[in-house]
């Protein structure tokens, strides 16, 4: 199983060839491990071997995979059959290949798989494909889904706060005298991929670090200001994150929540602040729109997150932060506010009061200039 470590900040290319992939953790693509923003599409694929199935009628052949309460099924998008030689064949939609998805409640296996996708005669389905089989040849299952509210966020290195999702195989095991492979199965191993998500944190104070309210800020991604939800903490944790009384807590914005927000100010009792559920390949821009009464707006400020991976992924090897380009210890940003009020933008009423107040002062002192001169000649 491969999860799409997104780097390349791209979807993958799904084709009929089989894809390649990495077991290092580092390395963008297909791998063991990703990291996603909260409301990104996660992808997936599993890889299962054709077994020799000569001595079988009929063979059962069931993928099932399992998502932790993090990330959100959405679809299986391809089936694919890859023979040691020659093009790949298409299986999504043929005769004989279900997915159900299960419900938390269904009893019908000892597994709570999320889903499943069952080829109910392996060797049926093959044939109708027009597939000579192989031992060896390989299908590609692949599916998506969305990291979503209750995702598990890593703030720490050493973290194991993370996303897990897993997948094994169910098949034939032996033959019984009727030539089926129906009655007895047996489950491979379960392999496990990780997704991660992160956290950065922000404070406002005054030149003298004491907290400053009345702030209003944004968080920008790409240029665009982000939809946030605000998150109350649920018996002092956030989304496994130790969380306090005298911080706002936001995440992103799912696609379809309508109480997002894409300001927020800080309070006189509140004036730090928390994102989480942000991924590593994006450059966030905290910026404040607004200062407090009597204060100048400070710049925006870019934040970068970087991570690697102890392997097989599931634990965070390090976490690391960029703040406008330089190295920062604990990802917390200190956004400062100086007394004094912001010039006046440039094509503002402000300007032009001060070029008429300047343009008369300028003629004045030159009616001036001209009065003494004929005075001294006369």
């Amino acid at each position: 199983k491969k999860i799409w470590h997104n780097d390349t900040a791209a979807a993958p290319t799904i084709g009929t060839t089989a894809p390649t992939y990495s077991d290092d953790c580092s390395t963008a693509g297909w791998n063991d491990v990703g990291d996603n923003q909260i409301g990104d599409t996660v992808y997936y694929f599993t890889e299962t071997t054709v077994p020799d199935m000569s001595d079988f009628d009929t063979y059962k052949y069931i993928i099932r995979d399992t998502f932790s309460a993090g990330l959100t099924f959405k679809a299986v998008t391809n089936i694919v059959y890859v023979p040691a030689e020659g093009a790949g064949v298409e299986l999504l939609g043929k005769d004989g290949v279900t997915i159900d998805v299960k419900s938390e409640d269904d009893a019908s296996t000892t597994e709570k798989e999320t889903f499943y996708v069952d080829f109910i005669d392996l060797k049926e389905v093959l044939k109708d494909a027009g597939i000579t089989w192989k031992k060896g040849d390989k299908i590609y299952t692949y599916y998506n889904a969305v990291l979503n509210e209750k995702a598990q966020v890593s703030a720490s290195t050493n973290s194991t706060q993370n996303n897990p999702n897993e997948a094994w195989l169910t098949y034939s095991k032996d033959a019984n005298q009727s030539g089926s492979g129906d009655n007895v199965t047996n489950d491979s191993e379960h392999d496990i991929v990780y997704d991660w998500t992160f956290t950065f944190s922000g404070e406002k104070v005054d030149e003298s670090g004491n907290p400053l309210d009345g702030a209003t800020f944004s968080l920008l991604s790409g240029g665009v200001a982000m939809n946030l939800i605000a998150v109350a903490p649920t018996a002092g944790q956030i989304n496994g994150v130790t969380a306090a009384a005298d911080t706002l807590y936001f995440r992103p914005a799912l696609a379809g929540e309508t109480n997002s927000v894409t300001t927020f100010v800080t309070t006189a009792t509140a004036n730090k602040f928390v994102f989480f559920g942000l991924d590593d390949t994006k450059t966030y821009t905290l910026e404040e729109t607004d200062a407090p009464t009597n204060y100048t707006k400070a710049d925006p400020v870019d934040v970068k997150i970087g991570d690697a991976y102890k392997v097989p992924g599931k634990v965070l090897n390090s976490l690391t932060y960029t703040v406008d380009e330089e190295a920062d210890d604990d990802g917390n940003v200190v956004i400062v506010n100086n007394k004094g009020t912001s010039l006046p933008s440039t094509g503002g009423i402000g300007t032009t009061l001060f070029y008429v107040i300047g343009g008369t002062m300028a003629a004045g002192a030159g009616v001036a200039l001209i009065a003494k001169k004929r005075m001294k000649n006369e």
